[in-house]
């Protein structure tokens, strides 16, 4: 299956979330629109990290530590 099919399921489940928060009509979609965003960055997390590690073997650790920390900053950012 690989990697590429994870990454891209991510990134629609993210562009759905991103276009229907603004145009959330109540609480209850907002929710469903969180948790769908939710399972978008799991399932990114599934296809990026081994890919990471595989291109950083020596600094694998660190390389995911760093990958962490940027993905937290998008996160507030949303």
């Amino acid at each position: 299956m690989g990697r590429k099919p994870l990454v891209v399921t991510a990134t629609f489940l993210n562009i759905i979330f991103l276009a229907g928060i603004p145009l959330a009509p109540n609480i209850q979609v907002a929710f469903v629109l969180a948790l769908i965003a939710g399972f978008s960055y799991s399932i990114m997390d599934s296809g990026t990290f081994p890919a990471l590690i595989e291109a950083f073997p020596k600094n694998s650790g660190s390389a995911t530590v760093l990958l962490k920390a940027f993905m937290l900053q998008y996160r507030r950012s949303v």
